[in-house]
């Protein structure tokens, strides 16, 4: 694990229950609305969050297995809004302005040592501010 004097670890929730989707902005209603009429078919059940012309939404299952049935089992060629997906394992919020990039290992090396990290697998940066 990566440790600077000023890394401090972070605590992540890995949990898988989150897949964020890209599309064209305007139209996160649309892909959202696919995505959950496509995953209501297979009893995958969620919501997604998104602001208008964002261009990007987040589905969030409620059972963390469905996220990762839907991306083992959906092609991104069969979807006609979203152009690319990854699941999200965790959200770091919060970094620290001195170490950001430790922080972000750190989180990278507890996700890997779950044993659950996908190829299309992503860690998601919540709200960062530059000071």
């Amino acid at each position: 694990m990566v440790n600077s004097p000023e890394t401090t670890p972070l605590a992540i929730d890995i949990d898988a229950r989150g897949i964020v989707f890209y599309c064209r902005s305007g139209y996160e209603k649309d892909a959202s609305d696919e995505i959950a009429a496509l995953s209501a078919i297979y009893q995958w059940f969620g919501y997604a969050n998104f602001k208008t012309n964002q261009g990007y939404f987040t589905f969030n299952f409620y059972d963390n297995h469905h996220a990762l049935a839907f991306a083992n089992q959906v092609n991104i060629d069969s979807l006609v809004f979203s152009r690319q997906y990854f699941v999200r394992y965790a959200i770091l919020d919060n970094l620290p302005p001195k170490d950001r990039l430790g922080a972000v290992i750190n989180g990278l090396e507890k996700i890997n040592q779950s044993g659950s990290v996908e190829a299309n697998s992503f860690l998601c940066l919540g709200s960062v501010s530059v000071d």
